[in-house]
């Protein structure tokens, strides 16, 4: 049941993206500890090397950190036992490799440095960092599913009350907290609560129809699972399709290569979603706009968003950069700068596909 529920709740942000290795290893550390609390067992050696692999692919692991932190504090009684011992070490060891990246101290502290500056800034204008149960997400089909899901663990947390779930429960709560800040977050708050339902149902006396309802509840995430497959499923990003090679809803494959059958075509301002493909594309024969990396705040506040600010605003940023032409995406948030281009007699919608837009300066 818990399957069926996260896989339509995450949907629309399920991407293939490097946010998905640290959900396996969030969920890896969960299983670490889940089985270290029925059983002290060696898997637990392994957390220094997991995390000095996670520092250097993606900025999530003090989330790893938390959770070991969060064992240790729900199990603290077992403080004379060595095993307990041993994960205090190790806990702290995980945090100390850390620092093993190629930006050492600064890179230990960037999730810390990012989550303080850039990410507040992000808040406001990038739809993926915007509250979960923000006006543009909640009567979407998938929050809907997103609550069952929560309520669902919430009615196993009340179940498990008497039960030895502290760890469970606590963390369950700091997942429910961290997937309803951003939506972004939404795809680790769904396999997490996976995880930690079954757990928690282990703890509940099974019954012929609880099985009955898992046999139920397996075969229609059999059944969702074919028809995402061979029919494709919704994300926040547009629809998706099972298959291999670049998604043009996404990436702007056709569109890059318009602007290198026309090199005349000047200075190309770009959506900040296309920024890192572009970089690839054009290799440095063009120049881009934006590249896209979201830590750039002053540039992206002053300078890229300054083009949807106002009018006005438009077209001192359009004569500062000699900007010829307009890469767009075509999700929402681009409404106030499309705005600007279609209502001025200067530009002209020169290509179109199911991703992308491109903006061409008419000729004085």
């Amino acid at each position: 049941m818990s399957a069926i529920l996260a896989i339509y709740a995450m949907s629309f942000r399920l991407m293939e993206r490097t946010s998905l290795l640290s959900d396996f290893l969030i969920i890896t550390v969960l299983a670490i500890l889940y089985f270290e609390s029925l059983r002290p067992n060696r898997w637990k050696y392994i957390l220094p090397a997991l995390f000095l692999f996670w520092v250097n692919v993606h900025p999530v692991y003090p989330i790893g950190w938390a959770l070991c932190f969060l064992y240790l504090f729900c199990n603290y009684k077992q403080w004379p036992r060595r095993h307990y011992r041993h994960l205090i070490i190790l806990t702290f060891t995980s945090v100390l490799i850390c620092l093993f990246n190629p930006r050492g101290l600064q890179g230990f502290l960037y999730p810390l440095q990012f989550a303080t500056n850039e990410g507040v800034i992000f808040r406001q204008y990038y739809f993926e960092w915007m509250p979960t149960l923000a006006s543009l997400f909640i009567f979407r089909k998938q929050t809907l599913f997103l609550v069952l899901l929560i309520l669902l663990n919430l009615y196993l947390i009340y179940k498990t009350r008497k039960s030895n779930s502290f760890f469970e429960s606590l963390a369950s709560l700091f997942f429910i907290a961290y997937g309803l800040y951003a939506i972004r977050f939404v795809p680790t708050l769904c396999f997490a609560l996976i995880f930690l339902n079954y757990t928690l149902s282990r703890r509940i006396t099974d019954t012929p129809a609880f099985k009955k309802l898992n046999l139920v509840a397996a075969s229609i995430a059999l059944l969702l699972a074919l028809q995402n497959i061979f029919f494709g499923y919704e994300t926040i990003s547009g629809p998706r399709r099972f298959g291999l090679g670049l998604d043009p809803a996404v990436v702007p494959q056709q569109a890059a290569q318009f602007f290198e059958l026309y090199p005349q075509i000047g200075n190309v301002y770009n959506s900040h979603l296309f920024g890192s493909y572009l970089a690839w594309a054009w290799d440095g024969k063009r120049k881009l706009f934006y590249h896209g990396f979201v830590t750039d705040t002053n540039f992206f506040l002053n300078e890229y968003a300054a083009f949807s600010r106002s009018p006005q605003a438009f077209e001192q940023q359009v004569e500062k950069y000699q900007i010829s032409a307009f890469l767009l995406d075509r999700f929402q948030g681009n409404e106030a700068l499309l705005s600007y281009i279609v209502n001025n007699k200067k530009w002209v919608l020169g290509y179109q596909d199911v991703g992308s837009l491109i903006f061409l300066r008419k000729a004085e």
